[in-house]
């Protein structure tokens, strides 16, 4: 299921489909105030917060609204040869697609190293480079 947060309210939308409970798990993949706020109305009573990406600013949290419903939030960094697998297998069946993660100027050389490292730091420009040696 795709929702664009422009015109759909994606809280409202996850929790009606989940019958009003909310999902058991939500995961955040942008490490912002506005999506760790949406995971953490989405996911039920004693639910999980999944966060896999790093913020690049300070976010601000009220620690009450995720102690007063027992949400739990973890941190992933990194992955398991299974998680790759996983990946590569819902890319082959055409339900992961990575054209908004990897564009053309993704590819970079050992030379351009210093120069993409300084580049993600800017994640509304850039999500990933692929180093070719």
């Amino acid at each position: 299921l795709v929702m664009d947060p422009r015109d759909t309210d994606v809280v409202a939308k996850v929790v009606e489909l989940s019958g009003g409970l909310g999902v058991p798990v939500a995961f955040d993949a942008a490490a912002a105030r506005p999506t760790l706020q949406q995971g953490l109305e989405m996911v039920r009573r004693g639910g999980q917060v999944l966060v896999v990406s790093m913020a690049w600013e300070d976010v601000d949290l009220l620690t009450v609204e995720w102690i007063g419903r027992e949400v739990e939030m973890k941190a992933a960094y990194g992955s398991e040869p299974v998680d790759w697998r996983t990946a590569l297998n819902l890319m082959e069946r055409g339900q992961l697609s990575s054209k908004s993660m990897v564009t053309a100027d993704s590819f970079i050389g050992f030379d351009e190293m210093q120069s993409s490292m300084e580049r993600l730091m800017k994640p509304e420009e850039h999500v990933q480079v692929v180093l070719v040696p």
